[in-house]
């Protein structure tokens, strides 16, 4: 017994063995095709057309007239958020640029994916870079949208192998484990969008079951021209793989793009049918859409004019080193009277707990909202934030958690949404004046794993508007403030104190106690 116990233990690990040296092979072919790619000579690339674009001329304009900064709108609306998107995509003469952790293959997906092609119909050219850790899930999206000749793909950090996309990441989890979190939207380089959305319906308020509290701003001027900037050095790095060298054909005849577009409008119907938008008097998508996506000049007015600044990482995320993370609290070094900060994941280390000592012992108020175990979508990240949760307070932070049945905004019913909430906004504010708003958790792997982008806005009017918005999440009908009492944590919501974490069943709750012992914090 105890030999063919042997036997096959030395088979296992051989087999073990000979997969790791393949995949050791893969990867070393990969590196050389990768520099290979770098020339870019075998991919199709459209050439940048020079149209005049309203856009670009009302970027122009509106700058000129407000001494040179950026003009900001707040998209906390998850179908605003889509309608705008659309809007720009619409509105684009010239080019888009399109950037994101995830696409999904969903109504709001395939929605965002039919005006893509349409604007490829017009002559605009079309970028888009997706991160690979969802793009091979959502082959078909992006097969489709590959198809139409303005529109080039490209994949973030891939897989060698989509076979064996798990002994991949076996045996190649430090390459891999570096992924691209960017969420933004360009259009004739120009306006932009960026924020903690990616394209889904759960980021706009359309799923059935639970949709996110996101958030995401409209720029225009030199503060778009510097996400373009960004979006420029990731497309051009190293990093950036055509989607072709996974199996994804490109640039198909006219007939297979026609038939795509079919395809995709025959989904989008029936979705639209299984809301209960069939019988409406102006019946079709583009009947819908006109009551949704605003026009060019209602999409440009009551803009907040406002300086505004970039803030990125490299691709790549080998030297990273915090970058991003480290130039996001030196600008914030100097606060004096308040931050406030939305955080769907919040694990803080030694060093950000440090800060915020340092903050609140000066008389700064530290406000902090974050998913609950009954709203975060991600079990791992809740263990994880839980374990630092008596050190946070004791450091003298006003502790919130969404709670599970809190209102996420939805302008327009029409689209027929329900369900729960999560958070997944990263935004923060500083002293009444500064507002952060990106793709930028306050984790380590936002820190440390991921490259992110975020947004800095100046000035009283734009922080007064998201103020605003981040005193209704913090109040007592959406959100419970979590306090020590007696050395035992307290949950208060609306006029209740309870002492178990609210809105979860007893085996999530037994779960959640057995996950606690496993060291998964720093994948996080």
């Amino acid at each position: 017994m105890l030999r063919l116990t042997a036997f096959w233990a030395i088979r296992l690990l051989a087999g073990i063995f000979a997969i790791g040296v393949l995949v050791a092979l893969a990867e070393r072919r990969f590196r050389q095709v990768r520099r290979q790619l770098l020339s870019r000579d075998d991919e199709f690339r459209p050439e940048r057309p020079l149209r005049p674009s309203p856009l670009a001329e009302a970027a122009q304009r509106g700058s000129g007239a407000n001494g040179g900064h950026s003009g900001h709108r707040l998209l906390a609306e998850g179908p605003r958020a889509l309608a705008t998107r659309l809007a720009l995509v619409q509105s684009s003469a010239n080019t888009l640029d399109l950037q994101y952790y995830a696409w999904y293959d969903d109504l709001a997906g395939r929605l965002m994916a039919r005006a893509v092609l349409q604007a490829a119909g017009r002559g605009v050219r079309v970028r888009i870079l997706l991160d690979d850790l969802h793009a091979h899930s959502t082959k078909r999206l992006v097969r489709a949208l590959a198809v139409h000749p303005q529109v080039t793909v490209r994949v973030y950090n891939p897989s060698v192998t989509r076979r064996a996309y798990f002994l991949n990441w076996l045996f190649s989890f430090s390459r891999l484990n570096r992924r691209m979190h960017n969420k933004a939207l360009v259009a004739d380089g120009s306006a932009a969008i960026v924020g903690g959305r990616n394209i889904g319906d759960v980021y706009f308020g359309l799923a059935a079951n639970m949709n996110f509290r996101d958030l995401d701003v409209l720029t225009i001027g030199p503060a778009a021209q510097a996400v373009e900037a960004s979006f420029e050095r990731f497309w051009a790095s190293e990093f950036a793989m055509p989607s072709a060298a996974f199996g994804v054909e490109e640039h198909g005849k006219e007939a297979e793009v026609e038939s795509i577009l079919t395809r995709l409008d025959c989904s989008i119907r029936d979705s639209l049918r299984r809301r209960g938008l069939a019988g409406r008097p102006r019946d079709g998508i583009d009947g819908v859409l006109a009551e949704l996506v605003p026009d060019l000049g209602s999409l440009l007015s009551d803009l907040i004019w406002a300086p505004a600044t970039v803030l990125d990482d490299a691709p790549g995320g080998d030297a990273k080193a915090g970058r991003l993370q480290q130039s996001l609290w030196d600008t914030l070094r100097d606060i004096r009277g308040s931050l406030d900060i939305e955080s769907g994941y919040l694990i803080p280390d030694e060093e950000d707990l440090a800060r915020f000592r340092l903050l609140t012992a000066r008389g700064v108020a530290v406000r902090v909202v974050t998913n609950s175990l009954g709203t975060n979508d991600v079990l791992p990240a809740q263990i994880a934030y839980a374990r630092h949760r008596r050190s946070l307070i004791a450091a003298g932070i006003e502790l919130h958690e969404l709670q599970p049945d809190a209102r996420v905004r939805r302008a327009l019913s029409l689209l027929g949404s329900s369900g729960g909430a999560g958070l997944h906004a990263k935004i923060m504010l500083a002293d009444g004046h500064l507002a952060v708003i990106g793709s930028y958790n306050l984790d380590p792997r936002s820190a440390e794993y991921n490259t992110e982008l975020v947004l800095l806005i100046e000035g009283e009017t734009f922080a007064r508007e998201l103020a605003a918005i981040m005193r209704q999440v913090r109040s007592p009908s959406e959100s419970y403030r979590v306090e020590l009492r007696r050395d035992r944590l307290v949950w208060i919501g609306d006029g209740a104190a309870l002492t178990r974490e609210p809105g979860v069943t007893l085996p999530a709750r037994l779960l959640a106690v057995c996950m606690r012992i496993l060291p998964v914090e720093w994948l996080l």
